[in-house]
């Protein structure tokens, strides 16, 4: 997955600069979630129901990005995997049992951005909103 986080302002960014050594600051760290409590989400998340619909609206996609010309390169089929997993990740964090044609289209950026490399490369950041919207959920 890919997530834009952008820069920091600048007084943060000045922090940055003058403050400790990164490799330092990790022996600081403390723990968010347990080991466990993360493998039981992980767990969870498996469990999310993807229909068969869905699988074949992700394989459309996945046809769509290797015969639409839209691209150098088409989507692998661990991309669809990786595209299965964050929706049924977003699913769960929705509190839903299934994944919807939504779950599909609300990750897909983050999911494939980095997978695909557009043969207009100036128009490359709509391409694949424009992708998503040709190819018709059933």
């Amino acid at each position: 997955m890919k997530i834009k986080i952008g820069y920091p302002d600048a007084e943060a960014e000045k922090n940055l600069l003058l403050g400790q050594d990164r490799r330092q600051l990790l022996q600081q760290l403390q723990a968010v979630i347990s080991v466990d409590k993360l493998m039981a989400i992980q767990a969870a998340t498996q469990d999310i129901h993807v229909s068969s619909a869905i699988i074949d609206y992700v394989q459309q996609l996945l046809a769509h990005s290797r015969h639409s010309g839209l691209f150098h390169f088409g989507l692998s089929p661990r991309a669809g995997l990786g595209l299965l997993r964050a929706a049924q990740a977003w699913a769960l964090i929705d509190q839903r049992e299934h994944v919807l044609p939504e779950d599909i289209q609300a990750v897909l950026p983050s999911v494939v951005s980095h997978r695909l490399q557009a043969r207009d490369e100036h128009i490359a950041n709509d391409v694949i909103n424009k992708f998503i919207t040709q190819v018709p959920v059933s």
